[in-house]
């Protein structure tokens, strides 16, 4: 039986025309820098800066030309595709409104899961291609806006602080999964440089989950320790007030608050707690409808479009209903190999303080990566030498 149409075998590689994976890389790579050159200006650049929402159909739409109009299904993918369906459809029945992100939320993230839903493999080359092309995005934005040496932490003051710091992250990662050590370390100093603090104490925790589980002996328990982490982490996210004011207080001095420390974060969780509080238990159940975080955060602040935080955002969106769901969806997009395991791990971190969930270049970048890896042979993707010392050697095969 073919890993197509096996979904315990989801993550193994897809047999596939190897001129699938690398034309796919390579129109990621033209849209993404078009798109980069089109959304820079402060006043909201040309038109050109929606070609992001379009990419997923062009690849789609690529493909089946390549593939003589035959799209294969991943079922994995399929699933999370109709697991979104039924949380947004349910979503915007309960909360009989439209917002003004109401189709963007629906085209961006029905889309990239659509690309997950089709079945192409990748290799290594097809990941350099996406490697570059973040730094050709990161090049274009310090033409434009400039650098910082300085680098702040609590203020998160960094070199570029690039949103390619996030898809790099996974990069960085793929890099230490398959031991490409030189290619880590170019790309891990472009992920530097790219500065998104969370996306490097993802990073961290990620390479630390790791370490610790094959350490201590439980790497076949991955799977289950990741899914619990990131349900704590989910529903933690959920409380970022509470969260923000603790740190603010351990933190310490004068000009340290909550809503400093968290760059605003705190009064965008009032702000949507406070709906949240006045809401009807239908909308707690199913949502106030796809997009609904977002108008909330733009009412209470004009120059604020998203609630940089995810987790918060699925709820309010989805409900309770769809929040679940979505842990569903992510397990379906992420969570079938090793290496996709903490790829699961790396997106739930990011999405506490930050806006992945509607970020396509993101994830057309990550599904570029997840599918080269599960391309490699097992040797490639094996654990670190250093992570077997406590284990007995296994006998070679007869």
């Amino acid at each position: 039986m073919s890993a197509i149409q096996n979904p315990a075998l989801q993550n193994r590689a897809l047999p596939d025309d190897p001129r699938i994976g690398f034309w796919t890389a390579l129109l990621i790579a033209v849209v993404l820098v078009v798109w980069r050159f089109s959304s820079i200006d402060a006043e909201g650049g040309g038109q050109m800066k929606y070609i992001l929402y379009l990419l997923p159909f062009f690849c789609i739409a690529f493909q089946a030309l390549l593939r003589n109009l035959v799209v294969p299904f991943h079922p994995p993918g399929a699933q999370a595709v109709g697991l979104y369906v039924l949380a947004a459809g349910a979503a915007i029945l309960a909360g009989r409104s439209s917002n003004p992100f109401l189709v963007r939320d629906l085209l961006i993230i029905g889309t990239y899961l659509m690309m997950f839903s089709v079945a192409w493999s990748a290799t290594h080359r097809e990941v350099m291609i996406v490697a570059a092309t973040c730094f050709a995005c990161m090049l274009i934005e310090a033409l434009q806006e400039g650098i910082s040496l300085n680098v702040d932490i609590l203020a998160s003051d960094g070199i570029l602080e690039s949103v390619m710091a996030f898809p790099l992250g996974v990069i960085v990662l793929y890099a230490f999964r398959t031991r490409r050590l030189v290619f880590g370390l170019v790309t891990g100093i472009l992920f530097f440089a790219a500065y998104k603090r969370i996306a490097i104490m993802a990073v961290i925790a990620v390479l630390a989950f790791e370490w610790a589980i094959v350490t201590f002996g439980l790497a076949r328990r991955r799977r289950a320790l990741a899914i619990l982490l990131v349900i704590l982490l989910s529903l933690s996210s959920l409380f970022s007030m509470q969260l923000f004011e603790y740190g603010a207080k351990f933190v310490g001095g004068e000009n340290v608050s909550a809503n400093s420390l968290s760059l605003g974060r705190f009064e965008f969780s009032v702000a949507i707690w406070r709906e949240v509080e006045a809401a009807p238990m239908a909308k707690l159940l199913f949502g106030h409808g796809p997009g609904s975080a977002d108008t909330i955060v733009q009412t209470a602040d004009d120059h604020a479009s998203n609630p940089h935080n995810d987790w918060l955002k699925i709820f309010v969106d989805y409900g309770a209903f769809g929040f679940v769901l979505f842990h569903l969806i992510l397990l379906r997009m992420f969570a079938g190999s090793p290496f996709g395991i903490l790829i699961y791990l790396y997106t739930a971190i990011v999405m506490t303080t930050d806006n992945s969930l509607i970020y396509t270049f993101h994830h057309v970048i990550v599904l570029v990566v997840l599918r080269a890896a599960a391309s490699m042979p097992l040797a490639a993707t094996a654990p670190p030498r250093w992570s077997t010392r406590r284990h007995a050697p296994v006998a070679a095969p007869n």
